[in-house]
């Protein structure tokens, strides 16, 4: 049995881009309720100076000012109903879909002779083409080298195009 972690990628801010496809370039936050600290950011505001994930906004105000960083009170009604539709359209790639939290789904990939890494790519751009969202896809057996493998599939995504399967002894 192998298992996918689809993840999607700084997910309020990417459900906030679906709606500001001009603005996808530029830094992108969006605060707590009261819009009190940065609770997600786009990874481009992550890459800025200076730039604290989880810190209070008037803390940051002259970094976010300074590189024109798009803010956004949250809209959990909209990252719920998004939420939704990508669980439902994870559901095409599997019989077992695990909501495990509003931005991440586990899936059984009870599939055998298919290369794991080329269906992930197939699931990662279904779900840009269809939702507009993109994500990063890690594969192994268990649930727990899947949050290892998506780590790797972001973090190094120039080589591994947002996918990484574990799924022989030598990736272990």
């Amino acid at each position: 049995m192998m298992y996918a972690l689809v993840d999607i990628n700084g997910a309020f801010v990417a459900m906030e881009m679906i709606f500001r496809p001009a603005d996808r370039n530029k830094p992108a936050v969006v605060l707590s309720n009261g819009d009190g600290c940065i609770i997600a950011a786009n990874k481009i505001a992550k890459n800025l100076p200076g730039f604290e994930m989880y810190s209070p906004a008037f803390q940051m105000d002259e970094i976010l000012n300074r590189y024109n960083v798009l803010r956004f009170s949250p809209n959990f009604e909209l990252y719920v109903d998004i939420s939704r539709r990508f669980i439902k359209e994870l559901s095409h790639f599997s019989d077992r879909v695990e909501m495990y939290s509003i931005d991440e789904a586990f899936l059984d990939l009870n599939i055998k002779d298919i290369d794991l890494t080329a269906y992930g790519q197939n699931m990662r751009c279904t779900l840009l083409k269809n939702l507009d969202l993109p994500v990063g896809i890690g594969i192994a057996p268990t649930k727990a080298l899947c949050k290892v493998a998506s780590r790797i599939a972001k973090k190094f995504i120039d080589r591994t195009n947002g996918v990484y399967a574990i799924d022989t002894e030598e990736k272990e």
